[in-house]
C-alpha cells in the first residue's frame, strides 16, 4: 500500500518540476560570467606526426539507436572552471602583456566613443 501511495505522489510530482525545453540554450550566459581577459594562450608543446603510406579504409561512423528526447551531456560551471584555471591559471604576464591589454582597451574604447559622435 505504501508503494502505491508512493508512486501516485512522485507521478503527480514529475509533472510539476520544471524541464528544460528542446529549444533552450543551456549554456547562454557563461561566457557573460567568465573574464577571459586574464588568460592568453600558451603553446604546451609541439610534435609531429607521420602517416603510413599506404591505401587505408575509414569505418563508417556508428549510427545512434538512442530512443526519445536526448539528454544533454551537461558539467557543472565550478568543475569547467576548475579545469580551465588548472590548465590556463598560472600565465606569468610580463608588464609588456599589461601594457598591450591597456592599449587594446583604450583604442577600443576610442573607436566606440568615435563612432557614437557620427
Amino acid at each position: 500500500m505504501d508503494w502505491e501511495k508512493l508512486s501516485i505522489f512522485l507521478n503527480l510530482l514529475v509533472n510539476k518540476l520544471p524541464r528544460p525545453n528542446n529549444g533552450d540554450d543551456l549554456s547562454e550566459g557563461i561566457l557573460e560570467s567568465v573574464d577571459l581577459e586574464g588568460y592568453r594562450v600558451v603553446a604546451q608543446g609541439t610534435m609531429s606526426i607521420s602517416l603510413a603510406d599506404e591505401n587505408a579504409e575509414i569505418d563508417p561512423i556508428p549510427v545512434s539507436t538512442d530512443v526519445g528526447i536526448p539528454v544533454p551531456e551537461l558539467d557543472t560551471l565550478t568543475h569547467i572552471l576548475e579545469t580551465f584555471h588548472d590548465i590556463w591559471g598560472d600565465c606569468d604576464w610580463t608588464d609588456e602583456d599589461r601594457i598591450r591589454r591597456q592599449v587594446a582597451d583604450q583604442t577600443s574604447l576610442a573607436g566606440m566613443k568615435l563612432i557614437k559622435t557620427l
